[in-house]
């Protein structure tokens, strides 16, 4: 009877430490996912910050047509990457988020075809 408790013990004790290195072996995941996720969107606020900039002084300038053109690029861009992803993962809490903000969007996204395809010319206002 000793023997069994002694094996008991001993793999009552493998399985706890095996739970606690898989517990801190997905903190550490879950950890480097974040830092990888806010680094994401810390360089995508960037460009999209450079983005406004860029249109600000443009605007400034008195460079209306071009700045007109690079938000229309800029938004095409975007609809391109959103149509893409609908597209891909269909039914997702993404596809609620725009159909609850603009319900005629979806429907549009479901045969989006970009207007300047994969190049196009960034205009360059020369004031």
């Amino acid at each position: 009877m000793r023997k069994y408790v002694l094996i008991f013990g001993w793999l009552m004790s493998l399985v706890l430490a095996a739970g606690l290195a898989a517990n801190f072996a997905m903190k550490g995941q879950w950890k480097a996912f974040g830092f990888e996720l806010d680094k994401t969107q810390a360089e995508l606020s960037f460009n999209h910050m450079d983005r406004y900039r860029e249109l600000e002084s443009d605007l400034s300038k008195g460079c209306y047509s071009i700045a007109l053109e690079k938000a229309r690029i800029s938004k095409d861009q975007e609809l391109k990457l959103l149509a893409s992803f609908l597209k891909d993962h269909p039914n997702t809490s993404v596809s609620k988020y725009v159909s609850d903000r603009d319900p005629a969007l979806i429907e549009q996204l479901k045969t989006f075809k970009s207007a300047y395809g994969n190049t196009w010319a960034w205009p360059r206002c020369s004031k």
